[in-house]
């Protein structure tokens, strides 16, 4: 298998003396587990409902609220992703499925 870098990357990687291909397995591996959580999740969400039924318009409301809350959180301690990153990353997950887009600031 080969892998393509960018230029700008490949002269970084070489210039710090990086071990790119341990670096690779590292992220291949994160990724397949990050995919294999996924997966149970969706699982784990399809039992639930399947047991105790849909969320109502009101748990769905309070369910999103505390997701942006803890989004909020994890940026004022300087972590978490950036809106695009976040929307690019669930437009990858779902293949076919783009999601609107927001007026907002990009980076």
């Amino acid at each position: 298998m080969q892998v393509y870098l960018p230029d700008d990357l490949y002269k970084l990687v070489k210039a710090r003396g990086l071990p790119a291909s341990e670096l690779l397995q590292k992220a291949v591996r994160a990724e397949l587990r990050r995919l294999e959580l996924l997966a149970e999740t969706d699982r784990y969400v399809a039992d639930l409902v399947a047991e105790v039924g849909p969320p109502t318009g009101a748990q769905s409301t309070r369910a999103a609220a505390v997701a942006l809350e803890t989004a909020r959180q994890q940026i004022r301690e300087g972590e978490g992703i950036s809106h695009e990153d976040f929307w690019r990353e669930m437009d990858e997950e779902k293949p076919g499925k783009k999601r609107p887009r927001g007026k907002g600031k990009t980076a």
